[in-house]
């Protein structure tokens, strides 16, 4: 480095991540004092409720429970209107969430970590993003959530295919019409069975290609409406998407549009899409290269000052996620507290413990 060139200032936390996580990660640094920054990829705060923003998005836990318990201002202000809200309601939430508490000014958006990496001389992280921000941090957090980074199956012929494709979690934010069209949707997960009965209003003929059959209860049944007989049920693997459809073995189902429910890369795909180096140059890719290891979901052994907001370990996606979240903020916040109350430089897990 060049003895002239200025770094930026020293931040007490970088927070990867602009979600439920993230959010209340920032309410509770500045709350403690703590100087710290969001960086965040998308161009606008929401995490999950951000980019899954499909046809018949909305969460499957009761709108009452899926929201932040922190502050009971909070809880009184806020009305939901539905019983399981929708996804531009719970964005609407959690706007309001960052104006309330002031959030934004803290908020970097449109910037994407591309890699942190732990000075063992000075005991902080550097983080670079894809704006080539350097930024130093005594403690980095990453709210990275893990349903966020997307699965794309990698089915031969999708680069020859005529017509649009989609991913329910990267869908556009301009309004896509189906009228007309023949749509295939592929994967009967909790988004495939949200946006099916909405995309069949629209299009002409849905063909469903499920790999496992899925049963959902659902929360209001109602009349079996017509639009259901436009729809195709197809078990079995997809061969290869040809330019004018999709083929199983011999038979061509010819679509205009193709839209992928196929859920995430979850748990550590996020994560791993960042260069996450430890002590001695390690990265978290190898450090997991056997499947990932952690301290009850929250630090990694050999990686100071990094923590995971429900990482992989943790019970996360099998309990409420705003519940699950809320504690290990709520535990790194006090963590933090206590390293700083007690002059201690870092603190990670004992290699023993990682589980």
């Amino acid at each position: 480095m060049n003895s002239d060139e200025i770094l930026p200032k020293m931040l007490d936390a970088v927070v990867v991540g602009a979600g439920f996580s993230g959010l209340y990660m920032l309410y509770c640094l500045r709350e403690q004092g703590f100087s710290a920054k969001i960086l965040e990829a998308g161009d606008g705060i929401g995490g999950t409720w951000y980019w899954n923003r499909y046809p018949g998005a909305r969460c499957d836990v009761e709108s009452i429970q899926y929201s932040y318990l922190f502050s009971e201002e909070l809880e009184k202000e806020w009305k939901w209107s539905e019983l399981f809200a929708s996804q531009p309601e719970i964005l609407r939430y959690l706007n309001y969430v960052v104006d309330k508490f002031d959030l934004r000014k803290d908020i970097q958006l449109g910037t994407r970590v591309n890699a942190a990496f732990f000075d063992e001389t000075h005991s902080r992280w550097e983080i670079q993003t894809n704006q080539r921000d350097r930024l130093f941090a005594k403690f980095c957090i990453m709210a990275t959530g893990c349903v966020s980074a997307t699965n794309i199956p990698q089915i031969k012929g999708l680069d020859v295919f005529n017509g649009n494709h989609y991913h329910t979690s990267r869908w556009p934010h301009n309004n896509i019409c189906f009228n007309g069209r023949r749509v295939a949707v592929i994967g009967t997960g909790s988004s495939g069975i949200q946006l099916i009965p909405i995309i069949a209003e629209q299009a002409d003929h849905v063909f469903v290609f499920q790999r496992t059959p899925n049963f959902s209860i659902p929360a209001r049944n109602g009349p079996l409406n017509a639009e259901y007989e436009q729809i195709d049920l197809q078990k079995g693997s997809i061969d290869e998407i040809t330019p004018n459809g999709i083929r199983i073995k011999e038979k061509i189902y010819e679509v205009d549009d193709i839209v992928f429910a196929t859920g995430f890369d979850a748990m550590t795909g996020a994560l791993l899409q960042i260069d996450i180096r430890g002590r001695s140059d390690k990265t978290l890719r190898d450090k997991w290269a056997e499947g990932p290891r952690t301290y009850l979901g929250l630090m990694v052994a050999n990686f100071p000052n990094l923590f995971i907001i429900t990482g992989p370990g943790s019970p996360s996606v099998l309990t409420n996620m705003p519940r699950a979240i809320e504690q290990h903020v709520d535990w790194i916040a006090e963590c933090l507290n206590y390293l700083r109350t007690h002059h201690y430089d870092t603190i990670e897990p004992q290699p023993h413990k990682n589980s």
